[in-house]
């Protein structure tokens, strides 16, 4: 399967431009706000090289992140729903964008394999797992759960998007971590509780 169309991209400036005419301030902008922190990646590489396949990825790797850090910012009373609720509608993007009916059991596997490396507190050993899935997906391959037992790939090519993810990690990640702060408050000073996530809009 070949998708070199950036159908994520597309979707996010679509959403982005009506979130910004409505000024819209809920569950969902907050989701596109995380697609589009997603997209930046495309920029970090040279966007001739990024496809629909490698952003999946990059929204996995956010994805741990953003829970992780309700861990250490002492917001556990959120995490649940807004976890689920970013859960949800990652699975529901990418099924309709993929064509494919697994994809939330694919996006559990890689929380799985996340969650784990995460716990060492050792972001190069992230950063090696999310290289190899990248490696995966510049070759146009249909997202699969792996065992993080990959072939070897060009020694300066792995260093290369170590220092794209580095940048990616300082500027993007932690200015959507800004935002998810910011979001929270909100939520806190509109008196709103978490379980407003439950209500997805489809």
């Amino acid at each position: 399967m070949k998708c070199n169309k950036k159908l994520i991209i597309n979707w996010v400036k679509k959403n982005w431009a009506e979130d910004m005419l409505a000024d819209k301030t809920d569950n969902d902008s907050f989701f596109v706000a995380f697609m589009y922190t997603v997209t930046l990646f495309a920029d970090t590489v040279n966007n001739k090289r990024c496809n629909d396949f490698l952003l999946f990825e990059i929204a996995c790797y956010l994805y741990i992140r953003v829970d992780f850090w309700f861990y250490s910012s002492n917001e556990l009373k959120y995490r649940e729903e807004i976890s689920r609720f970013l859960l949800d509608k990652m699975s529901s993007v990418f099924s309709q964008i993929f064509k494919e009916d697994n994809i939330k059991k694919i996006i559990f596997g890689r929380i799985k394999e996340y969650g784990k490396l995460i716990k060492t507190n050792d972001t190069n050993q992230l950063h090696f797992y999310l290289i190899q899935l990248l490696h995966q997906a510049n070759e146009n391959s249909v997202p699969k759960n792996y065992d993080r037992k990959f072939s070897n790939y060009d020694f300066f090519s792995e260093i290369n998007l170590k220092i794209e993810l580095d940048s990616f990690d300082d500027i993007a990640v932690k200015g959507f971590l800004k935002t998810l702060n910011n979001y929270i408050y909100y939520l806190k000073t509109q008196k709103l509780k978490p379980s407003r996530f439950k209500k997805i809009k489809r």
